[in-house]
This record gives C-alpha cells, structure tokens and sequence, in this order.
C-alpha cells in the first residue's frame, strides 16, 4: 500500500468515527404520512441508518403543497411532535439542540438529530412564530425551497 492511499484511509477511518453527518433528510414528513404506526423511525429508518454510519441528521421540516396554505403550521407543529415521539420511543436516537447535546448522544452511540426547515412556509408572515419553532428545537432553516413564501422565491419544480 503506498503511504498516499495509506493516508486517505486514515482521514476516511477518522471521518467515519464518529458517524457520519447528513444534515439534509426529509423524515418528519414520512414520519407525520404514518402518525398512526408506532416505532416508524426504529423499524423503517435505523437499519439503514446504522448501515450507513450515520452519526447525525438534520430532519427537515418541509410542507407538501396539499396541506398548503391552510395546514401548513399544524403540519409543521406535527412533525416536530412526531421526531420527538419517535425519539423517545426507540431509545436510539436524541433531538439535539446544540453541540454538547449532539456529542452526548454520540458517546451514548445515539444518532443526534437536528430539526432544520426547508422553506419558511408554516410562519406565512408571523415572524414572531421564529421563536416557537427555536423553542421547539428548530436549528437551522432554508427560507426558500420550491415554492415562493414571505421570505423570498423557491426553486421552480415541473410538476408531476
């Protein structure tokens, strides 16, 4: 083995230590579609996860345009609530909301996941509900993502 491959072994070996950070996974909504089942994230999510090492994950909060505009912020409130159900119902996971809670879940080998937002939709123009979704763990946030909102214009989507 030449000492180059050598090295880009270590840095891939170091990386992967600690798990794998994906900080883009559109789960709450699949979590919100099947409400009415127990354990989704355990049964449906960890095999895979675990397969792929992931160590962190960033649960993107995203509407489908059926729910909008009306349901967007009940939506939105549900799939938090569904993340932490399903957290606290398999044991294996932890909703973080800073770094010391992400490396705790990691040395108790726990997959730390970060609520983010894709799109501002749910606040339509209430910026004070900033401060709720903060509250409720909501950590990072994409403004726009495929459809125009208060915030600025999304990405343009054929549909389907």
């Amino acid at each position: 083995m030449t000492a180059t491959k050598k090295s880009i072994e270590e840095r891939i070996d170091r990386l992967q230590a600690g798990g794998i950070v994906d900080l883009h996974f559109d789960l709450p909504m699949d979590l919100y579609e099947k409400r009415g089942r127990n354990n989704v994230l355990e049964t449906e999510f960890l095999p895979e996860f675990d397969a792929g090492n992931i160590g962190v994950l960033g649960a993107a909060i995203y509407i489908e345009d059926r729910y909008m505009p009306e349901m967007g912020l009940r939506v939105a409130l549900d799939q938090i609530s569904r993340i932490y159900a399903e957290a606290e119902e398999s044991g294996d996971f932890a909703v973080c909301k800073g770094y010391q809670e992400i490396c705790d879940a990691r040395k108790a080998r726990k997959i730390a996941l970060l609520i983010t937002m894709e799109g501002v939709e749910p606040l339509g123009t209430d910026l004070d509900l900033l401060r709720v979704f903060y509250e409720l763990g909501v950590r990072a946030i994409g403004l726009t993502h495929a459809r125009r909102n208060a915030a600025g214009d999304g990405g343009i989507f054929a549909s389907t």
